[in-house]
Formats: C-alpha cells, structure tokens, sequence
C-alpha cells in the first residue's frame, strides 16, 4: 500500500488539464521509518498536513516548491488546507508554509505507481532553510549495492499511528533498479506509513553533498520486506520544467541560489554578499563583498578584476615582479638567489651571476645586508663565495680556483688546482712544475726535452733515444 496516513482527497492538479486520478491506491502499495533513528537534521525535509492532521513527507527543493509524491496528493480537496511544516516533530515546529498549488505528474499510473511524483508550489519563499539538490545524472545497475538514505515521519513500525510527526531516518543498500522505481532495504529496517513523499538520498560521483534520487512511494503492508522510491532520474526535467515556472531549484551549479556542501563550493555560495570576499570565488568580480573591497579605501585587494588603486603596481600576475611591497606574494617575483632569465622576475631589476656562479639569478644592490642567503660583495648581493685559491695550491669542496683551473687530483688522493689536462698527474708534479725546470724522468718531459727528442730522431739516432730500429735488409 502507499506510504501515506490517510485516505484523504488531495488537491489534484497537473501541468495541463486532465482526467480526474481518483483515490484509488496502487495495488499491494503503504509507508514511518521502521528501524530508523531520529532526524535532527535535515531541515529541508518537511511533514505535510491537511488542517493540521499529519499524511505524508516532502522535501523543498527551491525557496517555494516542496516534492512529495504523486500518491500523497492525488484528488485532494480544494476547499481544505495544506501547509508543509518544518522541524523535527509537529510537536515543536519551527516554521511553517501554507501550500497554495500542487502538481502531479501527468503520467502518473494509480495501478503501478509510475512517475509517483508531485511538486508542491509554497505561497511564499521560504527563509532560512536550504532546498536539497535532485540528482543531476540517470542512475544505472552501478548504483545497486550502493546506501541510500530515506527520511520521513512516518511510523515507527506498521499499525503504530502514534509514532507518526517525528522525523526519522534509515540507511540501507539498494537492492534492485527498476523501470520508474528503486528497490532498497534492509533486516529491520523499511520505510513505512506516512513517509510517502519523502527523499531517498545518494551523493553523486565527484560530489560530498547527498541528493534527492528517489521518492518514497510503496512497499509491503507490514513495513517489513521492500520499500519502492520513484526515481528522480526520469522525471527530473518535468520537476525542473513545472517548479522553474514559479521557482529556482537548487543545484550545485551557478544558478543564483547558494547549496551547501557542494563540491567543489557552489559559487552561489562562495560569492554571495556575506560581509567578506571569499577565496573560493572564482570570479571575485561576481562577489559584492570583493567588488566594493577592490575601490580606493586604503586597502590593496589583489583578487579584483582590475587594479586595485591602493595596490603597487604590477602586484597581480602581469609578467612583472613589482618593484615595490605587495600585501600577498606578487606571482611574477622570483626570490633574490634564485635563477631568473630576464631583470623583470627581479624586485631589485638586477638578474646576473657572478664569478664563482655564472648562471644569473636575481639580486639586488646593496650596501651591507642582503636577504638571507646571500651576502654583499662587489656592491650587490651574490651568493655565498667561497674562498679563492692559486693554481698548485690544494683544494676541495669549499674552495675556488682562480685563473679558470679546476680541482684536480688523483681519486682517494690529495687534490690541487690545475687543469682537465692535469688529471692523473701526481699531486706534487704540479706544484714542481710550477717551481723549477723539469729534469731526468722524475716528471713528463718539458718542451726543451722534446725538442732534443725530435733532433735525436731525425738524425737517425733511434738507438741511441733507446728506440727499436726498424727491420732492413742487409745490405
């Protein structure tokens, strides 16, 4: 049987003048939560009442639509009264809307519940509540398995009238998927009596916010074995269609009304008016609080669209590091010390290396002190030197040879300044080569030793340069 509390005649009206729907209720259709637990939040879900007796659950989607069930509602009276009622109890409400239109859906079927959904127009906006979004893409056998959340204030177990008013929630898997219905539940847990109407919630994939995937509709008479939601997916555009006559539904989309929990952050959210200009706002031109930040108050605000008159400038991210201090880190500035291939990177506009470290990098000048990491010398500020010393002379890590030589030396051994040319060498050849001729073979022959070696060879004297002598013939 439907998940509504009573048999009452609600009023019937659909887009479009048509046939009466009747009472009549879905064959092997009824639905409190059994096995649920109280819901203090979820304040967009509201009980439904008909001068002042409870019979189903809804839930506002925009400031002015509730959705229900088209079963809660089909041939309702006119003459009566219906308001959709907020809080965790009709025992203490906290505010309250009176319906003045409701809509059901044009197909839908008494027989088989299909498209059981129904949209309720508020006649007025309502304040200090956020609608809950309806599920923006089709489900699919994916979905089965997945927990789907119900809430409702419906009985607490079949044939329990009293418990009906509170507002109770269940979580459960779902089990099948089906035409124009979700199939979910669990043991000892079922939606029941009165919850018609109400969500059945999943998070879409890439989103932290639950939203509306179903609405409670049917399931068996003692509460106890399935429970069957209409799907939102198929109906989702005549929702869209009937409620944007009138309202603007919520969604985590820029649509002008704020959803919490989206994410990323709803922009209507983000850049709402609120007192302060949100980091999360993309396009802080479209957040008041930004726009009125970025006039001539004596503060620089570097998120407007354009330059902000109290800024320096070429604080925002143009291709030029700003000359002069910027409230947050000028994107364009590349940091003294660091490489740099142009002096417009450079606060202090001066980019170059030094001897000890020829690839530029930006710097400064400088009289004294320097920012950390980097000392003064020559007028602006290098990077640390280190201490220079003569080509013969050792030398290691902390050193610097001068005269364009090199650490030379053999491995595992003493190392001295030399040249490429000078590896492999002895150590202290270097130092001698330095200091006196070079003599009999306790070092590689200078150039007088073999310019006496060529004479030797070209006079024939090959023995005598103890060199072998060629084969010949005798003669």
């Amino acid at each position: 049987m439907t998940r509504r509390t009573l048999a009452v005649l609600l009023f019937a009206a659909s887009c479009a003048p048509g046939p009466d729907l009747g009472d009549a209720e879905p064959a092997a259709l009824s639905q409190p939560i059994v096995g649920g637990v109280l819901a203090n939040g979820d304040p967009a879900v509201v009980a439904l009442t008909e001068n002042g007796f409870f019979f189903c659950t809804g839930a506002l989607i925009g400031p002015q639509t509730v959705l229900t069930a088209a079963s809660c509602i089909v041939g309702a009276p006119s003459s009566s009264t219906y308001r959709a009622v907020f809080g965790s109890s009709l025992s203490a409400p906290t505010q309250s809307a009176i319906i003045s239109t409701g809509y059901v859906h044009p197909q839908f079927s008494t027989s088989t519940a299909a498209h059981d959904v129904a949209v309720l127009r508020l006649s007025a906006p309502v304040t200090g509540v956020t609608p809950l979004p309806l599920y923006p893409v089709p489900l699919t056998s994916s979905d089965v398995g997945r927990m789907i959340r119900h809430v409702g204030f419906g009985a607490a177990a079949a044939g329990q009238s009293s418990s009906m008013g509170t507002k109770r929630e269940a979580t459960y898997a779902v089990r099948d998927l089906r035409t124009y219905h979700i199939e979910s539940g669990a043991s000892g847990k079922q939606t029941c009596d009165g919850d018609s109407g109400g969500p059945a919630l999943l998070t879409p994939p890439g989103q932290a916010l639950e939203h509306i995937a179903g609405v409670i509709s049917f399931g068996d008479a003692n509460c106890a074995l399935e429970g069957f939601d209409a799907r939102v997916d198929i109906d989702l555009q005549w929702i869209r269609n009937t409620a944007g006559s009138w309202d603007r539904l919520a969604t985590c989309a820029t649509d002008g009304l704020c959803v919490a929990g989206c994410a990323p952050v709803d922009q209507d959210c983000a850049c709402q008016s609120d007192g302060t200009c949100s980091t999360q706002c993309i396009d802080p031109s479209k957040d008041p609080d930004c726009v009125k930040e970025c006039g001539a108050n004596g503060v620089c605000a570097t998120h407007c669209a354009t330059k902000d008159p109290d800024c320096p400038d070429h604080c925002s991210a143009n291709g030029v590091c700003s000359v002069d201090a910027c409230p947050t880190p000028d994107p364009d500035c590349v940091a003294p010390g660091r490489p740099c291939t142009g002096k417009l990177q450079c606060q202090g506009r001066i980019c170059t290396g030094d001897p000890q470290n020829p690839q530029p990098y930006c710097t400064m000048t400088c009289s004294g002190s320097c920012p950390d990491g980097l000392e003064c010398r020559w007028g602006r500020c290098v990077l640390p030197q280190r201490r220079e010393v003569d080509v013969g002379e050792p030398c290691d890590a902390s050193t610097f040879c001068r005269g364009g030589a090199i650490c030379v030396g053999e491995p595992g051994g003493p190392s001295k300044c030399g040249f490429p040319s000078d590896v492999g060498r002895p150590a202290d050849g270097l130092a001698r080569e330095q200091a006196s001729p070079r003599r009999g073979c306790a070092s590689t022959p200078g150039p007088v030793e073999w310019l006496a070696l060529l004479a030797l060879l070209l006079s024939g004297g090959r023995r005598a340069a103890g060199l072998p002598s060629p084969r010949r013939r005798p003669e």
